[in-house]
C-alpha cells in the first residue's frame, strides 16, 4: 500500500496532468479558431467580390478565396454536389430563386446580419428566418438595339406577346434557365403572370424564335450583334459606358414584369464559418456597400447607400407581386418541366 505521503503526491501529479491537458485543449482551440478565422471561401456570381475581397483582408487580415461562379444555377448544382463535405463558407450573388431552393434544400445556414435594421425591409429577409439576405434588386425586361430594328423595318417590342411574332425570329437572345438565375426568373414571371399551362406554351412558342441560349446576350446587343435581349435591365447601364454610342433602348413590358432579388447566403457547415459571418457583416456594412454601387449596376441593400444607386430608374407600377418564396420552392419543378415541355418539342 502507499503511504499517506505517496499518496497525497499521485494525487497532486493527476491534478497537474489534468491541468495541463485542460490547458492543451485550449490552446488547440484557440489556433483551430484563429485558422478558421484566417481565410473564407466564396463562390460568386458578381464581379463585386473580387473588390470586396481586397478591402476585407485588409480591414481584417482575412483572406477571401474566390471562385467565380457561372451563374446561379451552376452554384445550387455546386453546393448540391458537396452536401456532405462543403468546400465554401460564402455565396455572394446570382437571383434569389437559386439560393431559396438551397435554403429548402437544408445547404444554407440562416444568419441575421449585424445591421439587419439599416438594410431596406423590402429584401433584407425575402424568404423569413434569416435564410437568405438580399444583396441587391433589379427589373426584369428587354435591351433592345434600335439600328439592327431599323436595318430591318421592325418596330421596337414592346410587350411579351410582341417577342412571339415571326419577324423577330432569330433576333432575340437570353440565357438557359438551367443555369441561369436571370433565365429562371423569366420562366417564373410568365408562369406568375400567365398561369403555368399558358406560360409554357407562351415559353416554347418564344424558344422557336430565339436566336439561341447565350451567356454574353447584353454585350452582343450593345456591340450590335443582335437586337434584342431578356435580361436584368441593369446590365444595359454598365454596356452603356463601354459602347456609349450605341442606339439602345430599355422595356419593361407593358403587360407587367418580375424582378430579382440578389441573395448573400452562409453555407451550411462550411470551413470557416466564424470568417463567414464576418464577411457578410462587411458585405452589408456601409464600407462594404459603397464597393457594391463602385463596381455594380443595381439597387443596393442599405438604406443610406441606395441614393448614390446606378441603377435605371424604373416605373414601379410595371413591376408584379413576385413571389420570391414560391419561386424558390418550385424552381426544380418548373426546371424539369421547361427541360420536358421547351427543349423536347
Amino acid at each position: 500500500m502507499l503511504g499517506k505521503s505517496q499518496q497525497k503526491n499521485s494525487k497532486t501529479n493527476r491534478l497537474k496532468c489534468t491541468w495541463w491537458f485542460c490547458l492543451l485543449l485550449v490552446l488547440a482551440e484557440s489556433v483551430i479558431a484563429q485558422e478558421r478565422e484566417s481565410h473564407v471561401v466564396v463562390y460568386s456570381v458578381t464581379s463585386f467580390s473580387n473588390e470586396v475581397s481586397k478591402a476585407f483582408r485588409k480591414k481584417t487580415g482575412i483572406k477571401a478565396h474566390i471562385y467565380r461562379m457561372n451563374g446561379s444555377g451552376a452554384t445550387l448544382a455546386r453546393l448540391e454536389g458537396e452536401r456532405d463535405h462543403p468546400k465554401a463558407d460564402v455565396w455572394i450573388g446570382g437571383s434569389i430563386g437559386a439560393h431559396a431552393q438551397a435554403a429548402y434544400s437544408s445547404l444554407l445556414q440562416c444568419y441575421r446580419p449585424n445591421n439587419y435594421e439599416e438594410l431596406d425591409p423590402e429584401f433584407r429577409n425575402p424568404l423569413g428566418n434569416n435564410c437568405v439576405t438580399g444583396l441587391y434588386t433589379g427589373v426584369l425586361g428587354f435591351i433592345v438595339n434600335k439600328d439592327i430594328l431599323k436595318e430591318n423595318k421592325l418596330p421596337v417590342p414592346r410587350t411579351w406577346q410582341s417577342l412571339l411574332e415571326s419577324q423577330y425570329h432569330g433576333l432575340v437572345g437570353m440565357k438557359s434557365p438551367m443555369v441561369s438565375g436571370t433565365a429562371y426568373t423569366t420562366v417564373a414571371t410568365l408562369v406568375q403572370m400567365m398561369g403555368e399551362e399558358v406560360a409554357f406554351n407562351y415559353l416554347k412558342k418564344l424558344h422557336n424564335n430565339l436566336a439561341g441560349y447565350i451567356n454574353s446576350h447584353s454585350r452582343l446587343t450593345s456591340q450590335g450583334r443582335l437586337a434584342i435581349t431578356i435580361t436584368f435591365l441593369h446590365e444595359w447601364v454598365e454596356e452603356k459606358h463601354k459602347f456609349p454610342r450605341k442606339n439602345i433602348e430599355i422595356i419593361v413590358p407593358e403587360e407587367g414584369t418580375g424582378h430579382e432579388i440578389g441573395g448573400l447566403s452562409l453555407i451550411k457547415k462550411g470551413p470557416n464559418p466564424i470568417a463567414a459571418k464576418k464577411l457578410i457583416d462587411f458585405i452589408l456594412s456601409e464600407e462594404g456597400q459603397k464597393l457594391f454601387i463602385k463596381s455594380n449596376y443595381q439597387k443596393p441593400v442599405h438604406l443610406k447607400m441606395q441614393k448614390y444607386s446606378k441603377a435605371p430608374e424604373i416605373d414601379i407600377n410595371k413591376l408584379i407581386d413576385y413571389d420570391f418564396a414560391w419561386a424558390g420552392k418550385n424552381r426544380r419543378r418548373l426546371i424539369e418541366l421547361y427541360k420536358k415541355r421547351v427543349l423536347r418539342n
